[in-house]
């Protein structure tokens, strides 16, 4: 297996990579002449398109408190989010579609089920990488409020961002992808701004004592430590 670190040059470019690396087809961005690459890295993500897997490099930045995120981009809400992720969202929309992935409308309710994902973490040992290491349902970290017992299996879906008006665009007409303002990747009940958004239904946690989760704090290690987020599709 061959691996490569890349510099982003935006999210437009990726998304035309998509289309030429998803099915094992040769990317000359990433390969030699004549070589088929299995697994690439940008910054802050791995993207394996043999298991179609990506993994996301995060860091625990809340121990306790009420959910929103599982996980968010640097400067976004970290105070209701139990990750941080270095990547850009739109970057990582990008290597969802690499992986094979295809988003689906917030509001389409008949086909959230099609493509769902499931979350796993793993954490990284003393020498910086998660080789080895057994990942972990997200659900060890997060606690049910109506139950007040470790959460049942929840999976996502792709259901992308929502592009707004760029109001620094030259003719201010042109669109930014929403998520990177908001950093929103990784949501635990509806945000049409993130990247991934649950199946499952849990509720404001605002609205209720019973409603949502909250961070599993036993379970989870000190602020700021290194992770690897690992979304996978639940195979039919």
């Amino acid at each position: 297996m061959r691996e490569r670190s890349l510099e982003p040059r935006g999210l437009f470019l990726l998304l035309g990579m998509a289309f030429v690396c998803v099915g094992g087809w040769i990317c000359p961005a990433f390969a030699e002449k004549g070589e088929v690459l299995e697994e690439f890295a940008l910054d802050g993500i791995r993207v394996d398109l043999q298991d179609q897997v990506l993994r996301l490099e995060a860091s625990v930045c809340l121990r306790e408190g009420i959910l929103e995120y599982v996980a968010v981009s640097r400067g976004g809400k970290t105070y209701e989010s139990l990750f941080e992720l270095k990547a850009k969202p739109s970057q990582i929309h990008a290597g969802l579609l690499l992986v094979g992935v295809e988003p689906i409308s917030l509001g389409d309710n008949s086909k959230r089920t099609e493509t769902q994902l499931r979350i796993q973490v793993e954490w990284e040992n003393e020498e910086g990488s998660s080789d080895k290491v057994k990942p972990i349902p997200i659900e060890e970290f997060l606690t049910d409020r109506t139950t007040e017992k470790r959460a049942e299996m929840l999976t996502w879906f792709f259901s992308g961002s929502i592009l707004g008006p760029d109001i620094d665009s030259p003719d201010g007409k042109g669109a930014i992808y929403v998520a990177d303002m908001e950093k929103s990747v990784i949501a635990i009940w509806p945000d049409q701004t993130a990247v991934l958004n649950p199946v499952q239904k849990s509720g404001n946690p605002y609205r209720g004592n019973t409603y949502g989760f909250e961070a599993k704090t036993d379970s989870l290690p000190k602020l700021g430590a290194k992770a690897w987020l690992v979304i996978q599709r639940i195979q039919p």
